[in-house]
């Protein structure tokens, strides 16, 4: 069935793909291929659901590496829930709606009084709290529980003329970094401040780790063309560099769940592997996709697969080995 080892809802979700327009096919083939936009593991590491700049939703069976279902859907500002269902983000009249991409089905409506129109939005991990901001001047950060339709908290930003480029949240959802010129820290709960981290240099991604301790940025600066620094993200470390290890500015990178890994990319050399204890590489792996085009990287949640969204498709990698095994 689609969306093998995700829970009731997803295969709710899948009952809509088997009477929407859905393929299915016995073997991967090139043709197949499309430029992932994102993708996401099931629980049980067993399925990868993947969203192409086409417009095609893929579910893949891993251990017979078979397309289990294809689907065209249109969602432009997405996201996965824990599910792996993705979501199509939008503003609507008074409110934000949150759409199922697969059934084009509202799943949430959120009346919002005062609504102008949605800048940027994030979805916790666990599908429960959405953060969003509203119009070019960027003075408020709003968290609102997705459950009840209540606002949990408003963020007023210190600076909004700082230009806001992305947010993200913790693993847990407690805490909310927003990357502008410094990366911030707030509580969701709250609305208050937690801490402020100063970077001298240009960020471009960024990251916490699974045990939400540190936040990770890619970046530039004088010094250094490109980086991956890490920093403390809770109590007395809050703010202390605690890793930093040379990477492509634009590419995507992770930690393996553990956290004892990071998976990184640096340009035209290939994928690196790097022990974040000791920042010493593990390992140098070749890929046989254009390098210049990759928009995510993740590990199972079993953590014995290594993905990369890239233009080709999506590219698998065993840790272990340390070798590409396959490309969906």
């Amino acid at each position: 069935m689609f969306l093998k080892g995700f829970t009731a809802l997803g295969l709710l979700v899948s009952a809509a793909f088997l009477a929407v327009g859905q393929t299915s096919t016995s073997e991967t083939s090139p043709e197949r291929r499309s430029y992932v936009r994102m993708f996401q593991f099931s629980p049980d590491s067993k399925t990868v659901v993947s969203y192409t700049f086409e417009g095609a939703l893929l579910s893949w069976d891993l251990e017979s590496r078979k397309l289990q279902r294809s689907q065209k859907a249109k969602a432009d500002n997405t996201t996965f829930d824990p599910l792996g269902n993705v979501l199509t983000i939008e503003a609507a009249a008074e409110g934000i709606r949150l759409i199922d991409a697969a059934r084009n089905q509202e799943v949430k409506f959120l009346a919002i009084p005062d609504f102008t129109y949605l800048y940027k939005s994030v979805l916790s991990p666990d599908g429960k709290t959405l953060a969003f901001t509203e119009g070019n001047y960027i003075e408020f950060i709003k968290i609102w529980d997705v459950t009840t339709g209540k606002e949990k908290a408003s963020i007023k930003r210190p600076d909004p003329d700082d230009r806001l480029h992305t947010m993200l949240f913790s693993n847990d959802g407690a805490t909310l970094a927003e990357l502008g010129r410094s990366i911030t820290l707030w509580s969701t709960s709250t609305g208050k401040q937690l801490g402020s981290i100063k970077i001298d240099a240009g960020l471009m991604r960024m990251t916490f780790t699974p045990d939400g301790k540190m936040i990770c940025v890619s970046g530039f600066d004088n010094i250094n063309p490109s980086f991956i620094k890490c920093f403390g993200a809770l109590g007395a470390s809050s703010g202390r560099e605690m890793l930093s290890v040379p990477a492509d500015t634009s590419s995507p990178f992770a930690f393996s769940p553990d956290g004892k890994v990071l998976a990184l990319h640096r340009h035209d050399q290939g994928i690196f592997l790097v022990n974040t204890a000791t920042a010493k590489e593990i390992a140098k792996i070749t890929i046989s996709v254009d390098q210049n085009s990759l928009t995510q990287m993740s590990f199972s949640p079993d953590g014995k697969l290594l993905a990369i969204g890239a233009m080709q498709g999506l590219v698998m990698i065993d840790p272990a080995t340390k070798k590409e095994l396959f490309v969906l």
